[in-house]
């Protein structure tokens, strides 16, 4: 990942990217995008509108998060992977693995009541 990070010019309309957050310079980022402390957007990922990467994720090279994914505090979401939109990805360390797609029809099976 290079160190390069974007300035206020090149940030979409509406997003929240912490200090000390890295976002690559050849990621793309929608509109109303919240980025927290810590997090790493690694080179080439795509985050739809509305997504919110909590402290501490990591976000690897070519995933793309639908519109409105919530990627929950130090999760990992591997090279290559894609989220519906609305996902969740869950907090504390959850890792998701290279070339899996999340929907919200799969979290309701796995975690019954969550939407």
């Amino acid at each position: 990942m290079t160190e390069n990070r974007r300035s206020a010019g090149e940030t979409p309309a509406g997003c929240k990217i912490h200090p000390t957050a890295l976002v690559d310079e050849t990621a793309r980022l929608g509109s109303r995008v919240r980025v927290g402390p810590g997090c790493q957007i690694r080179e080439n990922v795509t985050v739809g509108d509305g997504c919110s990467i909590e402290a501490g994720a990591v976000i690897d090279h070519e995933a793309v998060l639908g519109v409105g994914t919530v990627v929950g505090e130090l999760a990992f979401v591997w090279a290559g992977m894609t989220t519906a939109p609305g996902s969740r990805i869950l907090p504390n360390r959850t890792s998701v693995s290279q070339k899996t797609s999340v929907s919200r029809r799969n979290l309701r099976r796995i975690h019954g009541s969550w939407a």
